[in-house]
């Protein structure tokens, strides 16, 4: 008896040392610390999307003179249409916003509307956020805090840095956005058309083909609704609105629904 009691008051010792850190706990890994460049020369290029507008490319090109500033290389600019995508997967590259490599579609499925993320993904450096406001902050926060230059002369990539805003966007509350149709009223060709649209421009930016159909078929639930439709949900909301022209536009959630 005397020797378990020993046994057991030894052991509630050992614990509450190696609770207090008198014994060394296992260490994480530390983060690798991958070369950018060495001695004012870099492997990598960085790759945009081929259809960003013209003032998204300005400020690729101001972060390109920043990155020269920074880690003192000057990086080549390219954009991600190729026709042998396989050559391009053994590239090192600086992948801005949603470009055509899969590496870009990986980190943006992680990605709320308004979050942004700056990771290497194999031997790409991804740069991602779906608005245009959040990439530039990143692009920022990148040649600001992510390169790391040491003395003798050499640039690494730093920690990843990933933010989240607090504020979700539509599809973050009520539903995952493949799973929404648009929807247009019934023998009105223009705003057929205009919802199609609406679908390619999705498919472009989102890699997500929404259905497009009229109001004659029943509600699902989750839907985008384009212009006047006979959904009780939208007659409820603008009752009262007689004609377009008495409303202008408007943009609302209601229900699950995009109206």
């Amino acid at each position: 008896m005397r020797l378990a009691t020993v046994c057991l008051m030894l052991a509630v010792l050992l614990g509450l040392i190696s609770g207090c850190g008198l014994f060394p706990s296992e260490k994480e890994p530390e983060h690798e610390k991958h070369i950018f460049a060495s001695n004012g020369e870099s492997s990598y290029t960085i790759v945009y999307p081929a259809d960003i507008s013209k003032s998204l490319f300005a400020e690729i090109v101001k972060f390109q003179d920043a990155i020269y500033r920074a880690a003192g290389v000057m990086l080549e600019l390219q954009n991600d249409f190729s026709l042998d995508q396989e050559s391009e997967s053994s590239k090192k590259e600086i992948l801005i916003g949603n470009t055509a490599r899969p590496q870009s579609r990986a980190v943006m499925d992680t990605l709320g509307y308004l979050d942004y993320a700056i990771q290497e993904e194999g031997n790409k450096l991804v740069i991602a956020a779906h608005t245009e406001r959040q990439l530039l902050e990143a692009m920022q926060r990148c040649t600001d805090e992510f390169f790391l230059i040491s003395e003798q002369s050499v640039v690494t990539f730093g920690e990843p840095i990933k933010y989240q805003s607090e504020t979700k966007g539509f599809f973050e509350t009520y539903g995952v956005l493949s799973e929404y149709r648009i929807v247009y009223p019934r023998n009105n060709t223009t705003l057929k058309e205009y919802a199609e649209s609406i679908a390619k421009t999705v498919d472009k930016k989102y890699h997500v083909t929404l259905p497009v159909v009229s109001d004659e078929e029943m509600p699902n639930g989750y839907e985008i609704l384009i212009g006047f439709t006979n959904r009780a949900i939208f007659e409820d909301y603008y009752r009262g609105k007689k004609t377009p022209d008495d409303l202008h536009f408007s943009i609302c959630a209601r229900e699950g629904n995009l109206l």
